[in-house]
């Protein structure tokens, strides 16, 4: 769920930057209202019709250049990796984005492969309804934030914490209500996950991962999410002004 979350949160973030990419950001929220961005549940991937943010587009936009990058049949694939640290490597989380090349040879995002061990506890249509919700997030320019009102989106097919236990494993810690994970990349960047649990039920989701911290309410149907450090808002606001 977090994850789903984040890739909405992530596309239309930099919509309080400034420049070219924010043009190309605007238009691939735009995309989101359309449904030109769909969800394909067989292939556990997150669909682009109409291809708009380039390859360097990601890796600004995540702060980190990807584990592996590769060629299959003419597509090129990015593939990043967060590694838990107290589990086996079957906990691990993965994200692959897919780019096919324009006319021009440049290539553009195309396609997101979404951990299938998170897209196994989460129905198709609850993955929809907030990717759709992701068409009326507001930004926060002054101060570089984003929110997103999922109200109206039916969350009762979120399973109990067991299940979801099961996917991400033991926390590292766990204190009360509150479960601490952590993931570490292999360039050495952490990704830091606390859920809230009350009757083996999700209310909060926190992360902090790529330049970003994400905060989900679940109770209140309300996700925020701002980029984290001056250097993080410098090193984005540069890349913008540029390409």
């Amino acid at each position: 769920m977090r994850k789903l979350f984040s890739c909405t949160l992530l596309i239309v973030l930099s919509l309080s930057l400034n420049g070219c990419l924010l043009t190309r950001v605007n238009q691939t929220k735009d995309d989101l209202c359309d449904k030109s961005i769909y969800f394909e549940p067989a292939q556990s991937l997150i669909k682009i019709s109409r291809p708009i943010l380039y390859d360097s587009d990601i890796i600004a936009l995540v702060g980190e250049e990807p584990q592996r990058i590769s060629m299959e049949a003419g597509t090129k694939y990015f593939a990043y990796e967060a590694k838990k640290q107290n589990g086996s490597g079957d906990k691990d989380l993965a994200w692959r984005f897919a780019f096919i090349a324009d006319t021009e040879g440049d290539f553009k995002l195309s396609a997101i492969e979404v951990d299938k061990k998170i897209i196994g506890v989460l129905s198709p249509q609850l993955i929809e309804e907030v990717m759709a919700s992701g068409c009326d997030a507001k930004i926060n320019k002054l101060l570089m934030t984003l929110s997103v009102d999922f109200s109206g989106v039916d969350l009762s097919s979120i399973p109990a914490f067991p299940e979801i236990e099961s996917v991400l494993g033991a926390a590292m810690s766990h204190q009360g209500d509150n479960y601490h994970y952590e993931y570490l990349s292999d360039n050495n960047q952490p990704a830091l996950i606390e859920l809230k649990v009350v009757d083996d039920r999700l209310q909060t989701i926190d992360v902090e991962y790529w330049r970003y911290r994400f905060n989900i309410d679940l109770l209140a149907g309300q996700a925020t999410s701002k980029i984290i450090g001056t250097k993080n808002r410098v090193d984005l606001m540069r890349y913008s002004l540029g390409k």
